[in-house]
């Protein structure tokens, strides 16, 4: 009976205790918060062949819009269609020509280590406008690249070597791996395939510091088992500035969460865009084509 009855009032108490914590519960204060201002939102590639890339889009409110799709409303409500697009370096401007919207291009552009680049844009539909510049760092010789199929615990797994001497100092790399891509046939008909927005075909970046590897040469393996027996792969590695290095590993972190890729609103990545978002850089990439015959 003791022991029911020290039941009974331990609930009772319980059940107070409970009410008190709801009856004491304040109101949900209602919160405004400011949209940031919309910007210019750059990414730039270099393909084989001496090609850059620009890809324009505008920041978007992400409290007010909540299609996280690629729709074709959504693309055309931030790709940038109407911009100016220029590059100047050693007293000469390009002027980059629209490949489509929101992807300018320039093929006459000469790239050389040492060398500022200076990347302005006017979008004449809203009247934004960003400037960034950055630097030619030397290119890096691929030592060798192959493809191996590995057979693990019964299951096979593909994976792509790539062997790289690495240079004196502290060094970071970008490698860019596309599958069946335009380019290998010199030409361009899809440019964000290029990027590997929304996944787009296999493309993908791999961004790396020497600050972790354990000897010179050294090897990166990559899985890359979303390709295909029959693909050929195209792969690019290029020596990039630390900043672009961070701006990269940002990138991933947030694509991995679940925040988008080149088309998300990168407000807390590093960038070197002034009035703008994103990041320019004008690296020089070596390439090698393998055919994946297993």
């Amino acid at each position: 009976m003791k022991s029911k009855l020290f039941l009974h009032i331990a609930l009772g108490v319980a059940l107070l205790l409970l009410s008190t914590a709801q009856s004491c519960r304040p109101e949900p204060i209602p919160i405004k918060l400011k949209s940031a201002p919309q910007k210019l939102v750059v990414a730039s590639q270099v393909i084989p062949g001496n090609i850059m890339i620009i890809a324009l889009s505008k920041s978007f409110d992400a409290l007010t819009y909540t299609d996280t799709g690629a729709s074709n409303d959504f693309l055309s409500q931030i790709l940038v269609s109407r911009a100016r697009v220029t590059i100047a370096y050693n007293g000469t401007v390009d002027t980059l020509f629209k490949l489509t919207d929101g992807f300018y291009g320039s093929i006459s552009s000469s790239f050389t280590p040492g060398v500022n680049y200076t990347l302005k844009v006017y979008d004449s539909t809203t009247g934004l406008s960003a400037e960034a510049a950055t630097t030619m760092l030397p290119q890096v010789s691929i030592d060798s690249a192959w493809v191996s199929a590995e057979i693990n615990s019964g299951d096979t797994f593909r994976y792509l070597y790539v062997k790289l001497n690495d240079p004196a100092g502290g060094n970071q790399y970008m490698i860019n791996l596309y599958r069946n891509t335009d380019f290998v046939r010199n030409s361009i008909s899809n440019p964000s395939s290029v990027f590997g927005v929304f996944g787009n075909n296999g493309t993908r970046t791999v961004a790396l510091t020497d600050a972790v590897f354990n000897q010179n040469p050294h090897t990166e393996k990559i899985n890359i088992d979303d390709f295909s027996k029959g693909d050929t792969l195209t792969m690019t590695l290029s020596n990039i500035s630390s900043d672009y290095y961070e701006y990269l590993v940002q990138q991933a972190r947030a694509e991995r969460n679940g925040l988008g890729a080149i088309f998300g609103e990168p407000v807390n990545f590093t960038t070197n865009v002034r009035g703008g978002y994103g990041f320019f850089t004008a690296h020089w990439p070596t390439s090698r084509i393998l055919f994946i015959k297993d």
